[in-house]
């Protein structure tokens, strides 16, 4: 990819990582094995999406 790729994918894994914090900080404080999965999960598939639209 392009050197000028560079800048928006890491703006955009910044926000996303933070995103993510949020809401495993949520499901956490909810304390169930069932939301660690839920995130883990969504997790996964939502970094699967952002690598195959690359």
């Amino acid at each position: 990819h392009a050197v000028g790729d560079e800048l928006p994918n890491r703006l955009h894994n910044k926000l996303h990582n933070k995103l993510h914090n949020k809401l495993h900080n949520k499901l956490r404080s909810i304390n169930d094995d069932h939301s660690h999965n839920y995130y883990i999960c969504c997790r996964t598939v939502s970094w699967s999406l952002y690598y195959f639209r690359q």
